[in-house]
């Protein structure tokens, strides 16, 4: 059930913002450099053309600009208004401006990219977190949804709990050492049943030699009265004593087979219900736990 709703919480993720991501091209292994910016911006005609337009305008601030200036001089200073840096510096600054920002958007492009592995920040892959986390019992998906929810009361106080030595999994581990020790109780249970099955067979026996001894003396025409009084009496303690073992045993029987009905399905209550198959996304056994 965990796994469950782990895998949910990464599909909502990727189908809300992985996939819109790759909707616009922009794939896991997409090289950002290789068809799409330029390390050196400076390759591209247009530094040229700026280059060669600042050029033009420093010239008409350098020569026609003057002219105008010096005719109203005497109604207006225009000068401030070809203050200019030397032409070589304001270059240099406008293509170190689109450099920056070119390298600075590569940069958020490829934070962007980041988001597409859902094992974002690790070194995880879908391979090693079976064989890492998720065969060691930790929920399936664990490892996926952290980036995206860590911040979350959820995953802070709940989901956090489920991790590898976490507190959860150390309480699934005592509840499988649990159904260990009383899987062990019922089978002495079961085995204490037999031999007293088999004890009861063989006092059966020595029973129905008793019986067949006292009744032949019961029928001895050597027999006084009171002997055989004595051996009608003790007769039928026998049979008394034999139907109170017999009844003792049977309900013996019917109290264990019951116990042993009643934990099985527990067990396998217990156990389906924290069992799971991985490509299933269902949270892994109590046995599984405890491997």
């Amino acid at each position: 059930r965990v796994s469950f709703l782990l895998l949910k919480m990464d599909a909502y993720t990727e189908e809300s913002v992985r996939q819109p991501v790759r909707e616009i091209g922009l794939a896991e292994e997409t090289d950002v450099y290789n068809g799409f910016f330029e390390r050196d911006v400076s390759i591209f005609p247009e530094a040229g053309y700026v280059d060669g337009a600042l050029g033009k305008f420093y010239g008409y601030c350098e020569n026609e600009a003057q002219r105008i200036f010096a005719k109203v001089m005497k109604h207006v200073d225009l000068r401030p208004l070809c203050d200019l840096a030397p032409e070589a510096t304001t270059s240099k600054e406008l293509l170190s401006a689109v450099q920056e920002r070119s390298e600075a958007t590569v940069e958020s492009v490829q934070r962007v990219q980041t988001w597409l592995n859902p094992f974002k920040g690790t070194d995880l892959t879908k391979d090693t977190e079976a064989t890492k986390y998720v065969d060691q019992g930790e929920p399936l998906g664990l490892r996926r949804i952290f980036s995206v929810y860590h911040n979350s009361g959820f995953h802070r106080e709940y989901l956090t709990h489920w991790k590898l030595n976490g507190k959860f999994l150390k309480l699934l581990k005592k509840a499988n050492m649990q159904v260990s020790m009383v899987d062990k109780q019922v089978k002495r249970a079961q085995e204490t049943l037999i031999e007293m099955q088999r004890d009861m067979l063989q006092a059966q026996a020595q029973y129905k030699e008793a019986i067949e001894a006292l009744m032949s003396l019961e029928h001895s025409s050597t027999a006084l009265q009171g002997e055989k009084e004595a051996v009608q009496a003790e007769l039928e303690k026998l049979k008394a004593a034999h139907i109170q073992a017999q009844t003792s045993l049977q309900d013996l029987e019917e109290r264990v087979a019951e116990a042993v009905r009643q934990w099985e399905a527990s067990k396998k209550t217990l156990l389906t219900e924290h069992g799971k198959v991985k490509d299933k996304g269902t949270f892994g056994s109590l046995e599984q736990v405890m491997a």
